[in-house]
């Protein structure tokens, strides 16, 4: 599924050697495209970037400007792409968020197995994750979840024992 990538945040590219290279790779390709113009598409990118790399509270209304672009995207694209690609600004952007028009989610993206995952910090940079539940029993329409809970024996084998 063609998706567009907003990569072009000066914090995603200093943050994330993927993001690194996406940007470096598009700067390769829209240099000699765009000739001229190419410093002030950067800086329009740049600005749409910075508008999904930003952390919103309170009301909706921070999520315009980025879903004005996102609609920008998907009606010029003649059909080509079905999303965008945005860095995560909650993982320092070493993550990332999709952004898909409804048809194309319900037709391309179906839940397999949904897990409990537990994250606690045990050091200055060091963290321990856990999994105490997994399902993959999701019922009619994914409405009625059969959760295992999840026990380690001894040796690290995990146990899993229907939730009661």
């Amino acid at each position: 599924m063609p998706e567009f990538p907003v990569i072009f945040h000066d914090d995603a590219i200093l943050h994330s050697s993927r993001i690194r290279e996406t940007y470096q790779y598009h700067e390769k390709v829209f240099m000699p495209i765009l000739g001229s113009r190419y410093d002030d598409v950067m800086k329009v990118l740049k600005f749409i970037s910075g508008q999904f790399a930003k952390t919103v509270s309170g009301d909706s209304s921070g999520y315009l400007i980025s879903a004005t672009y996102f609609n920008f995207v998907i009606d010029n694209s003649n059909g080509k792409i079905h999303g965008v690609t945005y860095p995560s600004v909650a993982t320092n952007f070493h993550g990332a968020n999709v952004a898909l028009l409804p048809y194309f989610a319900t037709k391309s993206l179906s839940l397999k197995v949904v897990a409990e995952v537990e994250i606690s910090q045990t050091g200055p940079i060091d963290f321990l994750m856990d999994i105490p539940a997994v399902c993959q029993n999701l019922g009619i329409m994914n409405s009625d979840f059969k959760w295992l809970d999840i026990e380690y024996g001894p040796s690290g084998q995990a146990i899993m024992n229907p939730r009661r």
